[in-house]
C-alpha cells in the first residue's frame, strides 16, 4: 500500500505541467508562481522523509531516507535566488531587510519553540531555568528538525553583511557561500546565480546555467 505515496507524489509532481517548445525553454521557471507548486512537492518529500527515519522497519519508504539533503537544498536554493534577484532588481531591497527576515524566521521558531516547551512540561519532562531559556530562544534544539531556521538566518545575515560591504567597496556579489555540516544538509546563500551576475542592478541573461 506504500507504494500509492510513489504514485501520489507523481501525480502531484506533473499535475498541471507543461512542456516548452522543442529547442526553448520557459523563460519565467524559476518565477515565485512557478516555483511554488514545486515547494509544497518537496515539503511532502521532506515528511515522508522524516516518517521514513521514525520507522523501524520502513519497507517502500526506504527510499525517502536518504533525500532529505536534496529537499532542503532546493529550499535554500530557492531562497537564495529569490534574495538576489530582489536585490538586483528593487531598489532599497536592503533597507529593513534582516527585521523582515527575522520576522519571518524567528518568530515562528520562538512560537515553535514555546509549544514543543509546553507539551514537554505537560509530559513531565524536566527544565533547569536556565536549560528552559536556552530551548526558548533556541540556543538548544528542543525541536531539532527547527535546525534549517537558524542556518537560514545565519546565510541571510552573511548575505546581508556581504552586500553591505559590497556596496562601499563598489563591487558585485559573485560567489555562492557553501555549507557543509555533519548534519544532513548543505546551503547556497547566494544561489549558482551569482557567478551570471557581473553588476549591481544587472539581470540574470537567459543563458545562465542554473
Amino acid at each position: 500500500m506504500l507504494f500509492v505515496c510513489y504514485f501520489f507524489l507523481l501525480f502531484l509532481l506533473l499535475f498541471r505541467a507543461k512542456c516548452a517548445p522543442f529547442g526553448g525553454f520557459f523563460e519565467d521557471s524559476l518565477a515565485y508562481s512557478s516555483v511554488l507548486p514545486l515547494r509544497g512537492f518537496f515539503m511532502l518529500l521532506i515528511v515522508f522523509h522524516h516518517i521514513s527515519q521514525l520507522l523501524a522497519v520502513p519497507g517502500s519508504l526506504k527510499l525517502f531516507q536518504g533525500i532529505g539533503i536534496l529537499c532542503v537544498s532546493f529550499f535554500f536554493f530557492q531562497s537564495g535566488y529569490g534574495v538576489m534577484k530582489n536585490y538586483l532588481q528593487k531598489e532599497n531591497y536592503m533597507h529593513g531587510f534582516l527585521f523582515r527576515r527575522f520576522c519571518k524566521l524567528l518568530l515562528p521558531f520562538f512560537l515553535c519553540n514555546l509549544v514543543f516547551l509546553c507539551v514537554n512540561l505537560s509530559f513531565g519532562v524536566p527544565y533547569s531555568p536556565v536549560r528552559l531559556v536556552r530551548c526558548l530562544i533556541g540556543l538548544e534544539l528542543v525541536n531539532t528538525h527547527a535546525w534549517f531556521i537558524l542556518t537560514a538566518a545565519l546565510f541571510q545575515s552573511a548575505f546581508f553583511f556581504s552586500s553591505a560591504l559590497s556596496q562601499n567597496g563598489g563591487a558585485s556579489i559573485s560567489s555562492c557561500c557553501v555549507s557543509r555540516s555533519p548534519m544532513p544538509s548543505f546551503a547556497c546563500a547566494g544561489a549558482p546565480a551569482c557567478s551570471c551576475l557581473k553588476a549591481r542592478g544587472g539581470s540574470i541573461p537567459a543563458d545562465c546555467s542554473l
